[in-house]
Order: structure tokens, then C-alpha cells, then sequence
């Protein structure tokens, strides 16, 4: 019998309630943002909804865009289980979110990750 690894039942995810496809795309020098910077465990749990959101539709983005300039690589978005098992094993964690102005939705989140080769400064930014 192999063994398993199981998460224990958690508390339900909070659904954000705007949709991504509504929120524009960050200006480079974040005018029209607000930048928050997270180094609670907690804060990153509570947004695994609006994460696992954001990357579906950076990804959604990103294949918009390769069609109209012909360039057929795209990557995957990260599974919501990719999500909960870095912000349970990596330490330290912190990073930066980033979100409009009004109304306040999830632009993105610039992470830096020191305990962790795979999540990169920008990768998620939406």
C-alpha cells in the first residue's frame, strides 16, 4: 500500500466577487494600483481563490495574446494544490500584492519566495 499524502478539510475559500476578466491590465508604473506587501501566512490562505483565479486568467491572457502575434508557447496555470502546498512549505514567505484602485480587484502579486527555486519575481503578475 503506498502511502498518501491528504490535506485536512479547511474552511471554505472566499470567492472574490468580481470577475478577472474585468480588471485591466497593470500600467508598469503601477499608476491606477495599490501595492501591499503580505508577509502573513494567513493573508496569502485567505486570497488562494483570488491566486488560483488570477493565474487562470493570466494564462487565458497569455494565449489571447500568443494568437494574435503567432507565437504558439503557453504554459498551464498553477493548480490551486501547486498554490496550497508553496504557502504551507515555503519559509519565509512574502510578497507583493497588487491590486486597482477602485474598484479594488487582484491585478497580480510580485513574489519572492527565498525558500523556493520555483516561484519567481513577477510570475504572477496578471
Amino acid at each position: 500500500m503506498a502511502l498518501q499524502a491528504r490535506r485536512f478539510h479547511g474552511k471554505p475559500l472566499p470567492m472574490p466577487t468580481y470577475n478577472f476578466s474585468d480588471v485591466p491590465w497593470c500600467a508598469k508604473d503601477l499608476s491606477g494600483s495599490s501595492l501591499f506587501e503580505v508577509t502573513n501566512r494567513q493573508h496569502f490562505n485567505d486570497s488562494i481563490a483570488e491566486l488560483t483565479l488570477l493565474c487562470n486568467e493570466a494564462s487565458r491572457r497569455s494565449k489571447n495574446k500568443a494568437l494574435t502575434t503567432s507565437k504558439k508557447s503557453t504554459t498551464k496555470p498553477l493548480s490551486i494544490e501547486y498554490i496550497f502546498d508553496r504557502i504551507d512549505t515555503d519559509d519565509p514567505l512574502w510578497g507583493l500584492m497588487v491590486r486597482t484602485d477602485t474598484p479594488t480587484s487582484f491585478k497580480g502579486r510580485p513574489s519572492n519566495v527565498k525558500a523556493s527555486p520555483h516561484w519567481k519575481r513577477g510570475m504572477l503578475q496578471g
